[in-house]
């Protein structure tokens, strides 16, 4: 047992790395309450698992993942801006239970399916080029900003149907998407991120009019017109947050794995392998997916009194279920903070979630990685870290 305490998810050093904190938490308190959050955390692997597939008792309508989540810092000014200047969107897809979730995820499965992922592994391809064709003269490289960032903005953009030249509002929207979710910002922050969701909802609804009037081969097209069981369109406030989701599941989480899966190729040595076994590159794919886990994890409400390890969960609690604890458990992973490329059950990583909400977009975001780290090492020599001893 160790003498540390216990640590809080809010610790900013547990923020920067959190891994060793997960360790602590997996061996001494597998279900613990954070006081700072106020919320319950798991971290290993099997019990989190077993709560993913339990819809029934812990739902995923938690109001944690929007920016009208109840306990955001200015929620009744926040709650005025959306109702006067944008829109109230519902629980859709990550944040919605069966049996409306079906009718939601049938919108966007069959974009992302693995047979419209391999006819678009080309045009990724081309994209991956193009980026590398701005820096490879140059002998070096900001890669997240000419790399990591615009490959999975551009293609999401493209298969949305949207200009690229929105990139950066792409960018800035998602990244508002995600942080209004961070239970530590303070109104300030919370009022930006509404005004850039807003921005967005704005746009999207824009498009989706435009393309009710004149169709378009794209997934908004699909998402434009997705209809309910009678026939009839879905609101435009159901719309717009299946597009608010597609458009982070579509670039944020893949962005971060290609920085980090950079990071772990240099460190580990890894360039010369990959460029002389091409085959390896999507088991070094997915061993950078299971550590780097982009999403850390995901809430549930409890739906009524649960106990696990010993622990009394009452019903109202939030739970948070760490896919990045679990898949560094050393009972799921044998030597779990190492990349091993030939680990036998390295794609069991529950980096896309587990379940029912396992990510719509896992095809694509693996298209991106597995296609953009084999055009880099196929065209790039003595990958190194810029003044950095990796």
């Amino acid at each position: 047992m160790s003498s540390k305490p216990i640590p809080s998810l809010m610790d900013p050093a547990v923020q920067v790395c959190p891994y060793a904190a997960y360790k602590q938490l997996r061996d001494e308190a597998p279900v613990y309450f954070d006081p700072l959050t106020k919320s319950w955390v798991v971290t290993r692997y099997e019990d989190i698992k077993a709560i993913a597939l339990d819809t029934t008792r812990f739902s995923n309508e938690t109001h944690q993942l929007l920016a009208t989540r109840r306990d955001a810092p200015g929620a009744a000014a926040i709650a005025r801006m959306f109702a006067e200047e944008g829109y109230v969107t519902p629980h859709v897809l990550v944040n919605s239970d069966p049996p409306r979730h079906r009718r939601y995820r049938g919108v966007v499965d069959k974009a992302f399916s693995p047979a419209r992922i391999r006819q678009i592994e080309s045009y990724i391809e081309t994209v991956a080029d193009e980026l590398i064709d701005r820096f490879s003269a140059r002998g070096h490289a900001e890669f997240l900003s000419e790399f990591a960032v615009p490959l999975p903005m551009l293609v999401i953009a493209d298969q949305l149907g949207v200009p690229r030249a929105k990139s950066e509002d792409f960018k800035r929207w998602s990244d508002s998407l995600i942080g209004a979710a961070n239970v530590g910002n303070d109104e300030a922050t919370q009022l930006a991120h509404t005004r850039n969701i807003i921005q967005m909802q704005n746009y999207f609804a824009a498009e989706i009019d435009k393309i009710l009037k004149e169709p378009r081969s794209c997934i908004l097209n699909d998402i434009a017109n997705a209809q309910n069981e009678d026939g009839a369109l879905m609101s435009i406030e159901e719309r717009l947050s299946i597009t608010q989701q597609v458009l982070v599941a579509g670039n944020e989480t893949t962005t971060n794995t290609l920085g980090q899966a950079m990071v772990y190729l240099i460190q580990n040595g890894l360039e010369e392998r990959l460029r002389g076994d091409p085959q390896s590159i999507p088991r070094f794919v997915e061993e950078a997916l299971r550590l780097t886990a982009p999403l850390q994890g995901l809430p549930r409400l409890v739906t009524e009194d649960v106990e696990l390890h010993g622990q009394k969960i009452p019903k109202g609690s939030v739970v948070w279920l760490r896919w990045a604890a679990a898949n560094r458990d050393e009972q799921a992973f044998n030597r779990p903070e190492e990349m091993v490329l030939d680990r036998p059950n390295q794609t069991q990583h529950v980096t896309f979630g587990y379940g029912i909400h396992f990510c719509v977009g896992n095809q694509l975001a693996r298209a991106e990685l597995r296609v953009g780290f084999r055009r880099l090492v196929a065209r790039l020599r003595n990958l190194a870290l810029d003044g950095v001893d990796a």
